[in-house]
């Protein structure tokens, strides 16, 4: 299974535009079976009409899949919200299958998401006029969506955490997690924690664009850095010791990056724009 980039939902300006609004902070958090990397959406993503959210679990700059939100025509009418999983063949979103009809499951908070999910390349979440198999049509509360993806040839597990609108008029992408070792299953909420334990560290960065330096301040000792380009390629490794460190930027071209910044374990990410 290799792992393919759509250009409906993988278009650069795309990806330049969401970032563009989105600060995403990504927590790693050691758990028995492995190790989830949960990313914040703050602040949160509301979707109306016609609007998407491209869902990258770990920050490769491939979409794995997407929430979203069409116009739909049928006996029903109204508007439709759609979750979809993106290529290759494998990837999915949990399901409850009915017929000829394809559901979204509303995974409940703590249930496994794992080899045993049933799991669809879309999922019907919610029509004007509700669905009467769907698990997220007139609810307002905090609903899961559990996802499978390729990464290298290997299967991982996620969830996307949102709020739908009572009559599917909105839809609102709160956070997500997925779970790094390969085959392993994750539980919906699983690596909420992390964002209360990162919040205690105190977290400051800067960018200097006349000296080209990134300044990091942070109340406990800062452990690495790491800088991606927007194609996803590592321009930058290194190793931090201190809490004030100053990274030098001047070898690289203008534009946009993204950095993981890694303390006692924990990684916050940064967007950065060089100029």
């Amino acid at each position: 299974m290799k792992k393919t980039t759509l250009k409906h939902s993988n278009n650069l300006s795309k990806r330049l535009a969401q970032y563009g609004v989105l600060s995403l902070a990504i927590a790693g958090v050691s758990e028995a079976n492995g190790q989830i990397q949960y990313t914040d959406v703050d602040p949160d993503f509301v979707g109306t009409l016609q609007s998407s959210f491209d869902v990258d679990f770990n920050g490769d700059t491939i979409v794995d899949a997407v929430i979203e939100q069409t116009s739909f025509s049928s006996s029903g009418g109204g508007n439709i919200q759609l979750m979809r999983a993106i290529a290759p063949v494998g990837n999915g979103i949990a399901a409850n299958i009915v017929g000829n009809y394809t559901y979204g499951v509303n995974v409940p908070y703590g249930s496994a998401i794992g080899s045993t999910t049933t799991v669809a390349s879309f999922g019907d979440m919610c029509q004007a006029g509700g669905y009467t198999n769907s698990g997220f049509c007139g609810t307002t509360a905090d609903s899961y969506v559990g996802v499978a993806f390729d990464i290298s040839g290997s299967t991982h597990y996620g969830w996307v955490r949102l709020e739908m609108g009572s009559s599917s008029s909105n839809f609102t992408v709160k956070d997500f997690a997925y779970e790094q070792t390969a085959d392993a299953s994750i539980n919906a909420g699983d690596g909420l924690l992390s964002v209360d334990e990162f919040a205690n560290n105190t977290f400051t960065h800067s960018y200097n664009k006349d000296t080209n330096n990134l300044t990091l301040n942070s109340s406990l000792p800062l452990s690495s850095i790491e800088v991606f380009n927007i194609l996803g390629q590592r321009v930058i490794n290194q190793s931090l010791s201190q809490s004030n460190e100053v990274i030098g930027m001047s070898n690289l071209q203008d534009g946009m990056y993204i950095a993981k910044v890694s303390v006692k374990g924990q990684t916050q990410t940064i967007k950065i724009i060089k100029q």
